[in-house]
């Protein structure tokens, strides 16, 4: 493995470990039940024309897939990758929460001002943020590393 796509690895993992950091911070202040609602990334702030408003969580998908497709366009497909990967962590995290029962998911998407009901929710909507922000980043390193 060369050099770059070591540093890129050793940050993803460093941005997953934040994120298991933050997690465990606002359940254990808040506790599993009542933490969604004392996200401050689980609002719904900014709205998208055509789509209507998102939380922080997709904002900072966009904004981290941006950072890293712009530092690292050559590995666009490890990036991308590595955010269904995550998906499937989550799905196993969300499975484990629920006692290794199935888990049912449902429409968590709320119309009201929280994005999400359930922390670890595995949504194939995440992978469409982190396209949006691989593509975005992609865009902003052709224009301007030439």
């Amino acid at each position: 493995m060369n050099e770059r796509l070591k540093n890129l690895y050793i940050k993803m993992i460093i941005l997953a470990i934040v994120i298991l950091a933050y997690f465990l911070i606002l359940q254990y202040k808040y506790g599993e039940e009542k933490m969604i609602y004392y996200d401050p990334l689980n609002v719904k702030r900014f709205y998208i024309p055509f789509y209507g408003k998102i939380s922080g969580w997709p904002v900072s998908h966009i904004m981290s897939y941006a950072i890293f497709t712009y530092q690292y366009p050559e590995y666009w497909y490890h990036i991308i990758f590595l955010g269904m990967l995550w998906e499937v962590v989550e799905y196993c995290f969300n499975y484990y929460q629920a006692g290794g029962k199935n888990v049912t998911f449902h429409n968590t998407r709320t119309k009201n001002s929280i994005e999400y009901t359930n922390w670890w929710e595995a949504s194939t909507q995440d992978i469409v943020w982190n396209s949006l922000g691989g593509i975005i980043g992609m865009a902003l390193s052709r224009t301007f590393k030439k």
